[in-house]
């Protein structure tokens, strides 16, 4: 019992780091993406992300639920 207990605990911790490392992930492409965006953007124009709206996003939940999927199911 105890190894069936250890096997779903490690599981729980690899899906947890696995949604971790999406946000790091969509972090990282939104800042480059953005700062692409910056660069071509005429004067008085500004590009921004709001991270709270975003996490209340359908698509948010969608990457959040695969990732940790994943990274149980490894």
């Amino acid at each position: 019992m105890t190894a069936d207990l250890s096997v779903y605990i490690k599981s729980v911790i690899a899906g947890a780091l696995a949604v971790l490392a999406s946000a790091v992930v969509v972090f990282v492409v939104v800042f480059i993406a953005l700062m692409r965006l910056s660069g071509r953007a005429e004067d008085g124009t500004s590009y921004g992300w709001d991270p709270v709206a975003f996490a209340r996003t359908p698509l948010a939940w969608t990457i959040v639920l695969l990732a940790f999927a994943t990274g149980f199911y490894w």
